[in-house]
């Protein structure tokens, strides 16, 4: 399996260590890093300099720790890194936009997109029980026991109501892998009273709505 970061990503990651907002980064690293990128400026050819841009925020990517999580958890994750061909790290926003999806082609390869806010990246123990969370999606995703299936077959109910119940099923989906981690012994990203308070919202509503 592959992994493959997004452009963007890595060069907000990067920049987020040598703002010091990401603990244990050496002010001396950091101003190596400015210094080298700055000379990058002087490379004519706009792809040329694309290239060494997306090579050089690589390199403190890894300097700085941050694949660290990713791959440490990837291995407790057999599956995933046997039937995934890639797995594709991005940024983004917003909570709604964030975590893991798979993605499968006609010819039937496989392919993980993880969508990352960048607080996730200050902070690796908390990083790492994200990550095995939605690490465990893309497992149950990949599992044939599991059943998973893209779209829920919901017939006979209208727009809001699909929506409402796919709602439902990712909120019980997981609720159960956070049990799973815990009784495996990790922790989680949270705690019972967010879990209680998700489930309440969601199962507020009258089923006719």
């Amino acid at each position: 399996m592959q992994l493959r970061y997004d452009e963007d990503f890595l060069e907000a990651a990067v920049f987020l260590c040598a703002s010091g907002r990401r603990p244990g980064v050496p002010s001396l690293q950091i101003a190596r890093f400015h210094r080298e990128r700055e000379k990058l400026y002087s490379i004519l050819d706009p792809d040329e300099r694309n290239a060494a841009f997306f090579n050089l925020h690589l390199d403190w990517f890894r300097e700085w720790g941050l694949e660290q999580p990713l791959t440490d958890v990837l291995k407790e994750s057999p599956l995933v890194r046997e039937q995934l061909g890639v797995l594709a790290v991005r940024k983004t926003t917003g909570k709604n936009d964030e975590g893991a999806e798979l993605y499968v082609n006609e010819a039937g390869q496989r392919t993980g997109l993880l969508a990352l806010r960048l607080e996730r990246l200050i902070h690796d123990a908390a990083l790492r029980d994200y990550l095995r969370h939605e690490f465990t999606h893309l497992h149950d995703m990949l599992d044939p026991a599991f059943g998973y299936l893209p779209e829920l077959e919901l017939p006979g109910l209208n727009s809001a109501q699909k929506r409402h119940a796919s709602e439902r099923y990712r909120l019980q989906w997981d609720i159960t892998i956070y049990g799973r981690l815990t009784a495996a012994g990790f922790t989680t990203s949270q705690a019972y009273e967010q879990h209680s308070a998700h489930f309440s919202g969601r199962y507020s509503f009258c089923e006719n709505a």
